[in-house]
């Protein structure tokens, strides 16, 4: 496992209300100190108060190394309204042809269209995210 790697957490809002079963994705653009080849991305789950904490390095790491990311949020619910939680092995396109839906908006919650991007700092500073449905 890299050294380095520092907690990440944040809040997520959406209109200024907690977004809670979120999947909050950091995919690394650049890394500091050149460090964490084949990191690979680091993501949490959203709790009821909008709170994630990620977890990378193939679930043995609490948080990330420092650096750039670009974040993807995802929340996909069910037709009756319930969360879908996707396992390692679904892929996005099985959860929506399976009749999940996306909640967020596609700049928040498309792995190419997104708009949002994060810096980690060394010293684990909270990584927060006011969403807007506009």
């Amino acid at each position: 496992m890299p050294s380095g790697i520092v907690p990440v957490t944040g809040n997520v809002t959406l209109d200024g209300e907690p977004v809670s079963g979120a999947i909050v994705t950091f995919v690394p653009v650049q890394l500091s100190g050149g460090g964490g080849a084949g990191l690979g991305a680091a993501s949490g789950m959203t709790d009821s108060a909008g709170k994630y904490t990620l977890v990378g390095y193939e679930g043995r790491a609490n948080g990330t190394l420092p650096g750039t990311y670009r974040v993807k949020i995802s929340r996909l619910t069910r037709t009756d309204g319930s969360i879908v939680i996707p396992g390692p092995d679904d892929s996005p396109m099985q959860l929506l042809v399976s009749g999940a839906r996306e909640q967020l908006p596609e700049k928040y919650s498309s792995d190419i269209r997104t708009t949002l991007v994060a810096t980690v700092d060394p010293q684990g500073s909270p990584v927060d995210f006011k969403l807007s449905s506009k």
